[in-house]
């Protein structure tokens, strides 16, 4: 899908991990091309096979050039509902790894082509079934924009809201999402004269 394909991009999933294996998240690859992707159990140097337990890994690759990112070891507990997240923001050259809405890991690797044009798989890479993903993985989101540090994920279900940010979480009745767009005017005499000066809009 060409939606899928994205220079600037925020990754974010739901997962619970059963195992302390190199194993795929989320990624952009076809047999023998392996493009972005979000791993499990994988320290800085990437190597799947020697692992590193616990670790969030992602390799925001680029045509011809790998850019790693990774948190230390026990980061992601076993048999137990983890948030993580990926985002990459093409004009600032920032990545950075999301733990339960909180930054992870972050690295300035510059401007540059993110390799988003390959298909998206979730929880295994081609022709490789020792990376399966063992244990569960929910709520894969991937959006065209890095998502800004301070929200990572607002929980909408029930009637408590919860906004999710790097520095904890807050709770709310109704959450209010200003996208800055123009209200539409309801016609009253004097409206345009007053906006700004006692008539506003939300």
């Amino acid at each position: 899908n060409s939606n899928l394909s994205v220079k600037s991009f925020a990754i974010e999933s739901w997962i619970y991990p059963r195992d302390n294996r190199g194993q795929a998240i989320v990624e952009y690859s076809s047999p023998g091309t392996y493009g972005v992707h979000l791993w499990l159990n994988v320290g800085i140097d990437g190597d799947a096979e020697k692992g590193t337990p616990g670790a969030l890994y992602a390799n925001v690759t680029s045509s011809g050039a790998w850019h790693q990112i990774a948190t230390s070891g026990g980061a992601i507990p076993l048999n137990q509902w983890t948030h993580v997240g990926l985002t990459y923001d093409q004009t600032s050259g920032v990545s950075r790894l999301y733990i339960n809405g909180k930054i992870a890991a972050s690295a300035n690797f510059g401007t540059f082509t993110p390799l988003t044009s390959l298909p998206l798989n979730i929880g295994t890479r081609h022709g490789y079934a020792r990376y399966i993903f063992n244990g569960l993985i929910d709520e894969v989101s991937v959006y065209n924009r890095a998502l800004g540090a301070d929200v990572m994920e607002v929980v909408l279900d029930g009637e408590v809201r919860i906004v999710k940010t790097n520095e904890g979480d807050f709770t709310t009745k109704a959450v209010i999402v200003a996208t800055g767009a123009n209200p539409r005017m309801v016609g009253v005499p004097g409206e345009a004269e007053l906006r700004g000066r006692g008539v506003s809009y939300c």
